[in-house]
């Protein structure tokens, strides 16, 4: 798959979602006109995304954001404590604020906030100048109350995607979570707003989360959205969560026939390999990490460079990200993923000593 076949399927991918959105959400007759409304802003982002891409230049549809490193729980496997980084300082609102309006003159228009726990800063004030983008918040739901959900109702673009692993949730990020999860998803059932929920599938929760009983459940809760991601390791330690050979075969199914079977809306990396393998270092996603790293993609905290000293337009241009996109379907062909780049002592050594030599000799 070339770049230019990315970027057709991932701005397919875009305008599907919306419109299944409308499609799906016609019960809640209160958010057709804010999905109307982000129909057109999502047009207009690709027109500059496609006059972007004249250029040479590939922007994202999507960014992801981490907006702080600070969180309320200490959750086993926890991605961002599982990397060891060296503590930088945050970037700051004024930052953020920055990156936003760069974003969005580029063609943005999706935001993935995370964190640590993004309803630690004050979301409705960062996205307050934005509301022509969409802001997808992964948050563990312990701080949405009610006043956060009159917030919430005055406050479209910005929808909740509560994260858990079925379950297994308390055991893995706390006593009480999915007793939180599941009140907060009533709340906001209750109010009709927009809100789904984003799943680590490991080899213990596989058989749960990817059943037909589990997604009937959820939506009868209200959930409209579905986040699937696999479980990928950092270190060695919990291998025994990474999903089995056999599994990941019956992952693939599940996710490539949900939206079809059961008429909602799922986002999941292991689609990605029916298109060509991951569309992350810049062609569909890219992440911008609490100490203003821009990297590969949430699930691989890989950069060579930082937007604190430059612009996303520049930054997406880096080393890296270039490289990454030049040898795309070299390393898919023989084997490789974004997400277990980190795997690779090629591209290791590459980015640590920003010589991409040896990769160009490799490939």
């Amino acid at each position: 798959m070339t770049n230019e076949d990315s970027n057709a399927f991932f701005e397919s991918g875009i305008k599907s979602f919306f419109k299944n959105s409308l499609q799906f959400n016609l019960k809640y007759y209160k958010s057709i006109p804010f999905i109307i409304y982000s129909i057109y802003n999502q047009y207009k982002a690709y027109l500059k995304r496609k006059e972007m891409l004249k250029q040479g230049i590939n922007i994202p549809p999507v960014m992801a954001l981490s907006i702080t490193d600070k969180c309320n729980l200490n959750c086993k496997g926890c991605y961002l404590k599982s990397q060891k980084r060296t503590q930088k300082a945050p970037i700051t609102d004024q930052e953020i604020e920055k990156y936003l309006k760069e974003s969005k003159e580029l063609g943005v228009s999706i935001i993935l906030l995370l964190g640590g726990e993004p309803l630690m800063k004050d979301v409705f004030k960062l996205t307050k100048n934005h509301k022509n983008m969409i802001f997808s918040m992964f948050t563990n739901s312990t701080l949405i109350d009610d006043s956060m959900v009159k917030k919430l109702k005055k406050n479209k673009h910005i929808i909740p995607i509560l994260s858990m692993e079925g379950t297994d949730t308390n055991q893995r990020r706390g006593s009480g979570i999915l007793e939180s999860i599941e009140n907060v998803s009533k709340k906001l059932n209750r109010e009709k707003l927009l809100f789904g929920i984003s799943l680590t599938v490991t080899r213990q929760n596989f058989d749960e989360v990817c059943s037909e009983e589990f997604v009937n459940k959820h939506k009868r809760a209200g959930s409209m959205f579905f986040s699937y991601f696999r479980y990928i390791p950092i270190d060695t330690s919990t291998m025994d969560m990474v999903l089995t050979e056999e599994q990941e075969k019956r992952f693939e199914e599940f996710t490539c026939s949900f939206r079809e079977k059961y008429k909602t809306l799922i986002l999941s990396p292991a689609i990605e390999k029916k298109y060509g393998g991951c569309l992350g270092a810049g062609k569909g996603v890219a992440h911008i990490n609490y100490d203003g790293s821009l990297e590969v993609c949430p699930f691989a905290p890989f950069s060579d460079v930082s937007v604190r000293n430059m612009s996303i337009r520049e930054a997406l241009q880096s080393s890296l990200f270039m490289n990454l996109r030049k040898h795309h379907k070299k390393m898919i062909d023989n084997g490789l993923s974004m997400c277990t780049l980190w795997k690779d002592e090629k591209w290791d050594y590459a980015i640590k000593n920003n010589d991409f030599s040896v990769v160009d000799n490799t490939y």
